[in-house]
C-alpha cells in the first residue's frame, strides 16, 4: 500500500491539472483580498445606521465554494484523466487490487486537499482581515474564535475533492464529473434561495458547505465508486 501512495502522489504531483488548480487556489486569495477592499470602500461610505443593520458573513464563506469547485476538479481528473488516456490498465497490472487502488488514489487527493483547504481558507481569512483593518464589520471575530469553523470549512474542501474523484470513477468523464459539482455547490445553493420556509432551511442545511453533510455525501460516493470498480470492466 505504501508503493501505491507513493506512485499516486508522484502521479498528481507530475500532472498540469494540478499546478493549474493549485494556481487557481492562489489566485482565490487576490480575489479574497479584492473583494475585502471593495467591502471597505463601501463600508467607509455607508452612514452609521446601515452599517448596524448589515447581517454577518465573510469573504471566506464566498470564497469556500470556488475552493471546493478547484479541489473537486482536481480530483475528478485524478481518476478521469486515467480512463481518457487508457492508463488506467498500467495502473491496475501494477496494482491489481483496484479497491487497494481507488483507496490509494483517495487518500492522496484527500490529504492534498485537506492540506490546500485548510491553508487556503485560513490565508483568506488572515488576507481580508488585514485588508479590512479596524472596521467593525459583523461576522469577524478574533482568529481564535473563528479557527474551528475555518478548521471545518477546509476540511470540506478535502471532502468535496473525494466527492469530485468518487464521481469521476463511477461516470467516468470529467465533464460529467464537474457538472456534478457546480450543481451541488451552485445551483442547489441558489435554488434554496427561492423555497419557501421551512424547505429552505432543510436544503440550506445539507448543502456541502455543511461537514456533516459533506462527510456524509463523500462517504456514500466513495462507497458506490468501490463498488463499482470491482464489478465493472477497466475500459
Amino acid at each position: 500500500m505504501t508503493s501505491a501512495l507513493t506512485s499516486e502522489w508522484h502521479k498528481l504531483r507530475s500532472v498540469r491539472s494540478t499546478q493549474y488548480v493549485l494556481g487557481m487556489v492562489l489566485l482565490s486569495l487576490f480575489i479574497g483580498a479584492a473583494l475585502a477592499w471593495a467591502w471597505g470602500q463601501t463600508w467607509d461610505s455607508m452612514p452609521a445606521e446601515r452599517r448596524s443593520s448589515l447581517s454577518g458573513g465573510s469573504i471566506e464563506e464566498i470564497m469556500l465554494p470556488v475552493l471546493q469547485l478547484c479541489l473537486g476538479i482536481l480530483g475528478a481528473l485524478a481518476i478521469t484523466a486515467e480512463y481518457a488516456t487508457g492508463l488506467i490498465r498500467t495502473s491496475l497490472t501494477v496494482m491489481p487490487r483496484r479497491p487497494a487502488l481507488l483507496l490509494a488514489k483517495a487518500a492522496t487527493i484527500g490529504v492534498l486537499a485537506l492540506v490546500v483547504g485548510v491553508a487556503a481558507t485560513f490565508a483568506i481569512h488572515l488576507v481580508s482581515r488585514a485588508v479590512l483593518g479596524n472596521r467593525d464589520f459583523p461576522g469577524y471575530t478574533d482568529l481564535s474564535s473563528e479557527a474551528p469553523g475555518l478548521l471545518g470549512a477546509g476540511t470540506t474542501v478535502a471532502l468535496v475533492a473525494l466527492i469530485g474523484f468518487s464521481a469521476g470513477t463511477v461516470l467516468r468523464s470529467t465533464a460529467g464529473a464537474i457538472s456534478l459539482l457546480v450543481v451541488l455547490l451552485f445551483v442547489l445553493p441558489m435554488i434554496s434561495g427561492f423555497l419557501p420556509e421551512p424547505w429552505r432551511e432543510r436544503i440550506e442545511s445539507v448543502l456541502l458547505t455543511n461537514p456533516i453533510s459533506a462527510l456524509c455525501l463523500a462517504s456514500i460516493s466513495l462507497g458506490v465508486a468501490l463498488f463499482l470498480i470491482q464489478r465493472r470492466d477497466v475500459g
